[in-house]
């Protein structure tokens, strides 16, 4: 059997090789965004985070669950998300609350939150250009379809850009 010490040493090592892959991964997620701005692309793209965690998933041997991984996986890409530009992003209700821990779920911990008393204002602070994405209940474990989220799509040019669910 190893000693602490020899662990804690190989530890070590593995910590250097991912900082100098994080800052690797880093550097080209600036370079993207970089390009995603020339190009007026979104920063947020729901479905290629998928595919990455999808992939990551596949590769995935253990011992990290697959949940760890996404875990993981999100909060990298949030701060690479945030290197290209740190989306702004309200939701109902605060903090703790299931719309909050959506928008954690999707965004990570990198974006900047707003926090606001009602749905309307979600929308409102996204037509106001105060927040870049909005997080709203579609539906909930308790009442079903929730009518004031739905009711808002109309009356703003608000559109849905990625599907969460929370437990």
């Amino acid at each position: 059997m190893r000693k602490l010490s020899e662990l804690r040493q190989r530890i070590d090592q593995i910590d250097e090789q991912l900082l100098q892959l994080l800052n690797e991964r880093a550097e080209l997620a600036k370079q993207i965004g970089e390009i995603k701005s020339r190009n007026d692309k979104p920063f947020f793209t729901p479905e290629r985070e998928q595919m990455i965690y999808r992939r990551l998933q596949q590769l995935n041997r253990g011992p990290l669950t697959q949940e760890q991984i996404v875990g993981i996986f999100r909060e990298i890409i949030s701060i690479s998300r945030a290197l290209e530009k740190a989306p702004t992003v309200a939701y109902w209700g605060p903090e703790g609350t299931f719309t909050h821990a959506a928008a954690l779920k999707c965004f990570g911990r990198a974006a900047h939150y707003i926090s606001v008393e009602s749905i309307p204002d979600v929308f409102a602070a996204v037509e106001q250009a105060n927040a870049d994405y909005g997080v709203v209940p579609i539906e909930n474990s308790l009442a079903g379809v929730v009518p004031e989220t739905l009711d808002m799509f109309p009356l703003t040019n608000a559109r849905i850009c990625a599907e969460v669910y929370v437990p």
